[in-house]
Parts: C-alpha cells; sequence; structure tokens
C-alpha cells in the first residue's frame, strides 16, 4: 500500500532545493539494477534511467552535499512526524533528475521488510513514479510512502524537460 503525504515544504523552498541540485556536480547515470554497468545504460539499452546523486548512504562515510542533505533531513522529519513513525534510521538519501522520456527500470530499494522508501517530488510534471502496478504522477511537495521491497520505477516526463525528486530509505527500529 502507498501512502500520500501532501504539502510537505513550501514552493519556494523546493524550488530553492531545485537550484541546488541544478548547480551540483556529482550526478552520475542512474544504474538501477545491481549487475547493470554504464555501458550497459548507455549504449544497449532502449531506455535510458536518468542521472542520481546520492548525498547520504549510512554504509559509507562522509556527505557529499551537506545543504541537501539538511533539507533531506527536514523533509524526512516532518514526514515521519505525519505518519507517526518515531523510531528509525536513514539508510540512504538519493536525488533522481530525469530528462524527457528517461525511465527507470523495476527495483527495490531494500530487500527487508522494515524498510520504508519515500519519494518526495519537488515540482509537478507529467512524470512519477510507478509502484507496482500503480503510477504516481509529481505534485510539489507530495511524498509517495511505500515498503523498500516493493518493485518500482521512475518514470521521466513526457511533455516537460526534466524531473527533480528526492528516494529517502529509512529502517524502521521496533526499540
Amino acid at each position: 500500500m502507498t501512502e500520500i503525504i501532501k504539502n510537505v515544504l513550501p514552493k519556494n523552498t523546493n524550488l530553492e532545493i531545485i537550484n541546488l541540485l541544478i548547480k551540483s556536480s556529482n550526478w552520475y547515470i542512474a544504474l538501477d539494477a545491481p549487475n547493470a554497468t554504464i555501458l550497459d545504460k548507455l549504449f544497449d539499452d532502449n531506455i535510458h534511467s536518468g542521472f542520481s546523486m546520492t548525498t547520504f548512504n549510512k554504509n559509507k562515510q562522509g556527505y557529499i552535499n551537506e545543504n541537501l542533505n539538511l533539507f533531506a533531513f527536514i523533509i524526512t522529519d516532518i514526514i515521519c512526524d505525519k505518519i507517526n513513525i518515531k523510531n528509525y534510521e536513514v539508510d540512504r538519501f538519493m536525488w533522481n533528475y530525469y530528462l524527457k522520456n528517461n525511465e527507470g527500470i523495476n527495483h527495490v530499494d531494500q530487500k527487508e521488510n522494515n524498510y520504508i522508501s519515500i519519494l518526495y517530488s519537488l515540482h509537478d510534471g507529467d512524470g512519477g513514479i510507478q509502484i507496482g502496478d500503480n503510477f504516481y504522477q509529481d505534485v510539489m511537495g507530495e511524498a509517495k510512502i511505500f515498503k523498500s521491497n516493493v518493485y518500482h520505477k521512475g518514470i521521466g516526463p513526457k511533455t516537460k524537460n526534466a524531473r527533480f525528486n528526492l528516494n529517502i530509505v529509512l529502517k524502521i527500529c521496533t526499540n
């Protein structure tokens, strides 16, 4: 089941985050699949998966972008407060940038059952996320929350030039 939280951050804050993303030099070609290579995505696939930037990963030391992570932690806190999750660990913050007609491949963010994924949309658009058999269009300031072990994929815009979002993966702790 997918839960939707609306109006997480105001419009001007979302636009400021997009401004930071546009200026970042840490983008890489999104792979989505564990055994895929960049060359596979560029030359062998029919669909390009867009670009990603992981700014926090609990398994790696250090942050890539303190400002983006500050926004990501605030977004996470607001959403967890609204859905009454009090005990969690951030596993990863990954920002996504899709160009027109980019499309990810079906994947899971974590295999374990005690993880949730949050897809936060930074602007309105005709792209979005497919979770299972359901498509959710991007709405500025809206978060889609689902189990991390559910297959999903990002879908780039059809008429707009770009799609930006934040993928948050949280471990739900029992203690």
